[in-house]
């Protein structure tokens, strides 16, 4: 919806749509948004740190910014859960092999005796 009250030459920097104004990190993401005419939107932000929320309307050249910056950011979020997934699977690995070598070493210096892994008979 087309929002009279809003100046079509008021400029927005799409940082102040990355920055909470309340607790300064740039944790802020859009929740709603709605065309506010043929050069504006209307969106509804959301701070995932302080709780802040704001609805306001910006001109497109700032979302198109806000967008990408939103796609950079998702990017560096993706590769640090990749990373996170590589190092577990590379600890449950050694961890693994330090089991299995435990295992081996056990077995081989007669510290486990058929009876321990025999099935116990009723």
């Amino acid at each position: 919806m087309f929002n009279p009250e809003v100046n079509p030459n008021q400029e927005k920097k799409y940082h102040w749509m990355c920055s909470c104004p309340e607790c300064n990190t740039e944790m802020v993401y859009p929740v709603e948004w709605d065309e506010a005419g043929p050069a504006h939107w209307t969106i509804l932000l959301h701070c995932a740190n302080c709780n802040w929320a704001s609805e306001d309307t910006y001109v497109n050249a700032d979302v198109m910014d806000f967008d990408e910056s939103l796609d950079r950011q998702t990017e560096v979020i993706r590769a640090d859960v990749n990373m996170l997934v590589q190092e577990a699977q590379d600890h449950e690995t050694e961890k693994f092999g330090a089991e299995i070598g435990s295992f081996i070493a056990a077995l081989y210096n007669d510290h486990i005796l058929p009876s321990d892994i025999a099935r116990q008979m009723p």
